[in-house]
C-alpha cells in the first residue's frame, strides 16, 4: 500500500490556490484569509513570522505563482517555519515532503509520520489517513493495527471515502478492531456511494459471497460494474469471468475477453494472465499460441508466477514460440521461488529427470517437498515415491506412506492405488485388507485402472 495518496493529493498546497487558504478553518473564523498570489505581498508578513502568509508564500513556491518561479526547496522552508509554529496544512504538506525525498529534504518515513502526526491531531483529513497507513506498515512508526484502526476511524468520521474504504478492509480482515463483515460492508457502501472505485469492487465481493449482506448476484455486478466503468480493472476481470461463465447475464466468452482486454491494456498482470488463457484456449478469440505467449510474456515480466509458469510450459512444449528447456527452466525458476506450487513442481521433474538441467535427486526432492507442503497433489505422491525408492533422501516407507496417504486424500489415484498396496504389504503402515480394499475401490471409482483389473483378478466388483 502506498504511503501517500496518488500525487495530486500527495501536497495539498498544489491544489490549494484558487480556494480560501484556510479552507480547513471555521466559516466565521476572523483569522480566515483568502489567499493571494502576490508573492512580495506575502513575504512581507511571512518574514515577520505570520504562520499563514509563510503557507501561502510555500503555495506560490510550489506553484511557481505569485511572481516567483517554481521552488520546492523553497518550499519546504517556508512550509518548515510554518509548520513549526502549528500550522497543520504546512505540517501536513512538510510530512509528504520528507515521506518522498522532495524538496531539498531527506527521505525520512520517521520525520513524515512525526508531522503527519502533528496534523493529524488538529484534524487535517489526509494526514490522519497517512498516519493510519503509516501505523499499518509500520512505516515511521511502530507497526500496530489497532493505531491504524483508529486514524482511519478518525479520516472515516469527516467523510473521507479512502479512510472509510480502509477501515472497512480493518472491520473485514479483524485487524485492530473486532471483525465484523456488517460494518465492513456498511463502509464499503459508504466509499463506494463517493465513487471509490475500490470500495465499489469490494462490496461488489460482498455480495457475491454474502458477507455482512444478503448475498446477490444482481447486486454484485452492479457494483462490479461501477468499479470496471471507472477503469478498476479487477472489476473489470471480475465482469469479465462472469460473461465467461454466463452467471448473472448471458454467457458471452467475446464480452469477457472485452473485459478482460481492457484490464490488460492497463498493465494489469492477472488480465494478461487470463488473455493468454483465452488464446490458448480459444475462448472468445481465435485460438493463437503465438498471442498466448506474448500476453503470457507481459505479465511474466511484471513478476507474476502464473505467468511464469505458464511461459514455462509453452517454452517446453514450443507451443507458440521455439522450444527451449533451458528457458523453460529459468521461467520454472523464477515461478517457483515465488513459492508458486506448480512451477515448484515442473522445476523438481527438471532436476529429477535432467532435463534443461544436470540432473539432482537432492534438488527434485527439496522442490517437491515445497509444494507438497502447499498440498499439491501430484508433489505428495511422487515425493512419495522417492521415499519409497530412496530417491534423493534415505528411503522411509513411513514418509512415504504419510505423503501416500496425502495424496490419496486429495483423490489422486495413482496414490490411492499405491497406498492400496503399502496395506496390503504392510509397508510403511499396518498391514490391513480392509484399508487396502477400500483404497482399491476409490482408486478404481476414480479412474485407475490398475485398481480396477487388480479388483476383477480378485473377483471383486468395480462398479
Amino acid at each position: 500500500m502506498k504511503l501517500i495518496r496518488p500525487s495530486a493529493h500527495a501536497l495539498l498546497i498544489l491544489s490549494a490556490v484558487c480556494t480560501p487558504l484556510l479552507a480547513e478553518e471555521e466559516e466565521d473564523s476572523p483569522t480566515r484569509i483568502v489567499v493571494t498570489l502576490d508573492a512580495d505581498e506575502l513575504r512581507a508578513a511571512a518574514e515577520q513570522g505570520d504562520p499563514v502568509s509563510q503557507y501561502n508564500l510555500a503555495v506560490c513556491y510550489a506553484m511557481g505563482q505569485g511572481g516567483v518561479e517554481a521552488s520546492l526547496e523553497e518550499a519546504a522552508q517556508w512550509l518548515r517555519r510554518a509548520a513549526e509554529q502549528g500550522q497543520r496544512m504546512a505540517q501536513y504538506n512538510l510530512g509528504a515532503l520528507y515521506a518522498e525525498g522532495s524538496g531539498g529534504l531527506p527521505q525520512s518515513d520517521e520525520e513524515a509520520a512525526r508531522w503527519y502526526r502533528l496534523a493529524a491531531e488538529q484534524n487535517v483529513v489526509e494526514a490522519q489517513y497517512n498516519m493510519g497507513v503509516c501505523c499499518e506498515a509500520g512505516r515511521g512508526v511502530p507497526a500496530s493495527p489497532e493505531e491504524a484502526a483508529k486514524w482511519f476511524a478518525r479520516a472515516a468520521a469527516q467523510g473521507d471515502a479512502q479512510s472509510r474504504f480502509s477501515l472497512a478492509r480493518c472491520y473485514a480482515e479483524g485487524r485492530g478492531v473486532p471483525a465484523s463483515p456488517e460494518k465492513a460492508a456498511e463502509l464499503y457502501r459508504l466509499a463506494a456511494e463517493q465513487n471509490l472505485a475500490e470500495a465499489q469492487c469490494a462490496l461488489g465481493d460482498c455480495y457475491a459471497a454474502g458477507l455482512g449482506v444478503e448475498t446477490s448476484l444482481d447486486q454484485a455486478l452492479l457494483w462490479y460494474r461501477k468499479a470496471a466503468d471507472q477503469g478498476n480493472p479487477v472489476a473489470q476481470c471480475v465482469i469479465g469471468s462472469y460473461y465467461l461463465a454466463g452467471e448473472g447475464q448471458p454467457a458471452s466468452p467475446q464480452q469477457a475477453v472485452a473485459w478482460y482486454r481492457k484490464a490488460a491494456d492497463q498493465n494489469f498482470a492477472a488480465a494478461q494472465v487470463l488473455m493468454g488463457d483465452c488464446y490458448i484456449q480459444g475462448l472468445g478469440v481465435e485460438a493463437s499460441a503465438e498471442q498466448a505467449v506474448l500476453w503470457y510474456r507481459k505479465a511474466a515480466e511484471q513478476g507474476d508466477p502464473v505467468a511464469q509458469y505458464n511461459l514455462g510450459v509453452c517454452t517446453e512444449t514450443g507451443r507458440g514460440l521455439p522450444a527451449s528447456q533451458q528457458e523453460a527452466v529459468a521461467w520454472y525458476r523464477k515461478a517457483a521461488d515465488q513459492g508458486f506450487a506448480d512451477a515448484q513442481h515442473a522445476l523438481a521433474a527438471c532436476y529429477l529427470e535432467g532435463r534443461g538441467v544436470p540432473a539432482s535427486p537432492e534438488e527434485g526432492v527439496r522442490l517437491l517437498r515445497a509444494a507438497a507442503e502447499q498440498g499439491y497433489a501430484e508433489s505428495q505422491y511422487i515425493l512419495s515415491l522417492c521415499y519409497l525408492e530412496g530417491r534423493g533422501l534415505k528411503a522411509s516407507p513411513k514418509e512415504a506412506a504419510d505423503w501416500m496417504l496425502k495424496a490419496a486424500e486429495q483423490n489422486h489415484p495413482g496414490a490411492q492405488f499405491t497406498l492400496a498396496i503399502l496395506y496390503a504389504r504392510g509397508e510403511g503402515v499396518p498391514q490391513s485388507e480392509s484399508r487396502c480394499l477400500l483404497w482399491l475401490r476409490r482408486a478404481a471409482a476414480n479412474g485407475s485402472d490398475d485398481a480396477r483389473a487388480l479388483l476383477r483378478r480378485h473377483g471383486i466388483s468395480t462398479d
